[in-house]
Order: structure tokens, then C-alpha cells, then sequence
């Protein structure tokens, strides 16, 4: 009821994309949930008001992280240059692949000539490096046809680091993690 009551006050985009995420309230902490709900059913005020004061907290968390996402130095320093240094150690990119891609999340879009210490030697050496990270969808053109390039998050290589650095950030809602 609480997720269509949201839903219905407008709490989503035309799109279908919702500003509040109530898995991230609701799935934090099941005991506590299923606690705070069956308190809920008596309609007792102070249970109301308990209930009413747990999904609040909840999505102001949930708001508060929303409002860290949208942060660009937060996002870059602390999600997408660290999501670039896991795959880094973990083999998926090559030391001068991980040291372009971060320079294209600082960045936010570049030029093969910005990428020029990175992938060292002539520019068509550093035009194959850059078509390697095209094919491999880790990067695209900001515009067909355009040779500027940025990150691209999703579907990628980067999603799965992604979602790990948002997990150890705790952007994830316990119920959405592999471990539990």
C-alpha cells in the first residue's frame, strides 16, 4: 500500500523511473520491516506513527544517496575511478586502458589527443587502442560519427564494477546483495 500510495503522489517519472527506491527502504532490513509492518496492521496511532517514522527514515537515506549520485565529484572519485582500479587488479583492464578510462571520467568526454598519455606512440596507434575499448562497449562516440568519446556505464565491462563499488559504498539495499 505504501509503494502505491508513493507511486500514486507522483513519486515516478513519466518514464518510469522513480526518484525513491522503496526496495532500498523496504529490503535494508526484512526483520525490521516485516516488524515495523505487522505493528502497522493493529492501526494503534503509536504503531502508525512508528511505521510512518521507518519509511520516512528510510527514503530520506534513500534520498540523501540519490542526492550523492548526483555529485560529480562524488560519482568520478568515488565510484568511477575506484570501479577503474578494481578492474585494473582484477586483469579486465590493462594499466594504460585503466589510466584512459580515467582520464575519460574526469574528463567526462575526450578527444584521441586527451588520451595521448595514456596510449603513448603515433596517433593511429592511439586510434586502435581507442577502437579496442569502442569494440569492447567500454566506451562509445557522445554522438554517432563524432570522435569524442566518453564512458559508457551500462551494459558493460564497467556495470559489474560498478555495482561492486556501489555494494561497498552500501548504495544496495541488503535483500539485492549476493552474500545474503
Amino acid at each position: 500500500m505504501t509503494y502505491a500510495a508513493m507511486r500514486r503522489q507522483g513519486f515516478s517519472d513519466t518514464a518510469g523511473y522513480w526518484a525513491l527506491n522503496p526496495t532500498a527502504v523496504f529490503g535494508e532490513n526484512r526483520a525490521l520491516y516485516y516488524e515495523r509492518l505487522e505493528d502497522a496492521d493493529s492501526l494503534e496511532p503509536e504503531s502508525l506513527i512508528r511505521w510512518s517514522t521507518y519509511v520516512l527514515e528510510g527514503l530520506l537515506t534513500d534520498l540523501r544517496r540519490l542526492a550523492k549520485l548526483g555529485d560529480k565529484d562524488f560519482v568520478t572519485e568515488g565510484l568511477l575511478v575506484p570501479a577503474i582500479a578494481r578492474g585494473l587488479a582484477s586483469s579486465r583492464f590493462t594499466a594504460d586502458e585503466a589510466l584512459a578510462l580515467t582520464i575519460i571520467a574526469r574528463k567526462v568526454d575526450v578527444k584521441a589527443a586527451d588520451l595521448s598519455s595514456a596510449f603513448t606512440g603515433s596517433a593511429a596507434t592511439r586510434s586502435q587502442d581507442i577502437r579496442k575499448l569502442l569494440d569492447r562497449g567500454v566506451i562509445e562516440p557522445i554522438a554517432k560519427g563524432k570522435r569524442s568519446y566518453r564512458l559508457r556505464l551500462a551494459p558493460s565491462e564497467l556495470t559489474p564494477l560498478l555495482v561492486r563499488e556501489l555494494d561497498q559504498l552500501g548504495f544496495l539495499p541488503r535483500i539485492l546483495r549476493d552474500s545474503e
